[in-house]
């Protein structure tokens, strides 16, 4: 075993190569948006220009967005054919984390893998919103109860519109949010 798994195994960080890889890259997609989100703050503080924010925006999104392979919406039940709220038991097998709020404001998403089977909710991945998630809480690695509830249509607000950071391809399937 090399030092660095070594290293790691002994912070009780990661178990093997592919938890080591995954977790430096997660690390790294944390640094590059923090970084991306301080250039741009320090950029419209010192522009000479008028301040408009869908410019900064979009050049926001341009910049997270080339970081990934893909990006997706995040979906929201639109045909009322999914539960409003949930409580299930389930691992994280992947996440991304979001920008913070403050001048802008977005999402990070998680993906959790359900131990068991629901018969009101028939699927293998529960895909979870998560407003202002720039940093992945520790309480989120040993975590196996979620309870979440459904992205309202009507909620626009600036988590779900401004810059909400997805790589998962729900496949159709409604993102939830926490609800603690």
């Amino acid at each position: 075993m090399n030092k660095v798994n070594q290293r790691s195994n002994k912070e009780g960080l990661v178990a093997n190569e592919d938890e080591l890889r995954n977790y430096l890259k997660r690390k790294m997609n944390q640094k590059f948006v923090s970084l991306v989100y301080a250039l741009f703050i320090f950029a419209s503080a010192f522009a000479q220009k008028g301040y408009d924010r869908r410019d900064m925006l979009s050049r926001i999104d341009t910049v997270l967005y080339s970081n990934f392979k893909h990006s997706y919406p995040i979906t929201r039940d639109t045909l009322n054919h999914f539960p409003d709220s949930l409580a299930i038991e389930g691992e994280i097998v992947d996440y991304v984390t979001g920008v913070s709020c403050g001048v802008f404001c977005g999402c990070g998403t998680i993906k959790i893998k359900l131990i068991r089977q629901y018969p009101h909710y028939p699927y293998e991945f529960l895909f979870v919103a998560v407003p202002c998630f720039n940093k992945f809480p520790d309480g989120f690695k040993t975590r196996k109860i979620w309870k979440v509830i459904e992205i309202p249509l009507n909620d626009h607000s600036c988590y779900w519109t401004e810059v909400p950071v997805n790589i998962f391809d729900s496949k159709g399937i409604p993102f939830y949010t926490l609800t603690e």
